[in-house]
């Protein structure tokens, strides 16, 4: 189990991190489009404007030692890791890019991080929820969960509502796309947070 001395170390690493990519996202990624602003506005964020998404073909890995040895060790960040919400920005994984069950999930963690007041609060209580609670039973991560059910209207996988040993790190993976009447694809079948698994000692051994 991470110790707080632990969680104190890597959450400012995360912090930077997530600050950085958001820059890169903003640079470079695409305004959502008229009905992603309508979902954006459903869910109540406020600067809707400054939202961009950024299609990758694989989610980025910090390059930062400790952080990339922790995504590394614990599975974090994968190539199936289908999206990732940093504030106002959005990685999302470009076979992913139509999926509006991942988007509207995404959204929600947009409206978190304005509710908290940015990434410091934001990952400070969702990681310490994954951590102590459990995926997916940490509180923002169900709010996510549910908040997109509700706005879309789709049945809750019972597996999303479980408590795992497996812990969240701000990134969502989708399974394998499923093939659909109209030829596009679904990836309804899995959002499930990336495995973030217990720090542990061990993790510190493997590049500090």
């Amino acid at each position: 189990m991470i110790t707080e001395e632990q969680f104190t170390i890597l959450l400012p690493l995360a912090v930077e991190w997530a600050k950085e990519n958001e820059a890169i996202i903003l640079q470079k990624g695409v305004p959502l489009t008229e009905s992603q602003v309508a979902d954006a506005c459903t869910l109540g964020i406020s600067q809707v404007n400054r939202i961009r998404l950024m299609k990758v073909t694989t989610i980025p890995v910090p390059n930062e030692p400790s952080l990339k040895a922790a995504a590394q060790a614990t599975n974090l960040i994968t190539p199936q890791t289908a999206g990732l919400t940093l504030r106002y920005g959005i990685f999302i994984r470009s076979d992913c890019l139509g999926d509006r069950r991942l988007i509207v999930h995404e959204l929600v963690h947009t409206s978190q991080y304005e509710k908290l007041g940015g990434f410091l609060p934001f990952l400070q209580k969702y990681l310490h929820q994954c951590i102590t609670i459990g995926y997916p039973a940490a509180p923002m991560e169900q709010e996510a969960i549910n908040r997109a059910a509700s706005l879309i209207g789709y049945a809750i996988d019972p597996g999303e509502l479980k408590v795992s040993s497996h812990i969240s790190f701000f990134s969502v993976t989708s399974d394998e796309p499923q093939g659909t009447s109209d030829g596009s694809q679904n990836h309804t079948n899995g959002i499930r947070c990336g495995a973030f698994a217990a720090f542990q000692f061990q993790l510190f051994a493997l590049s500090f």
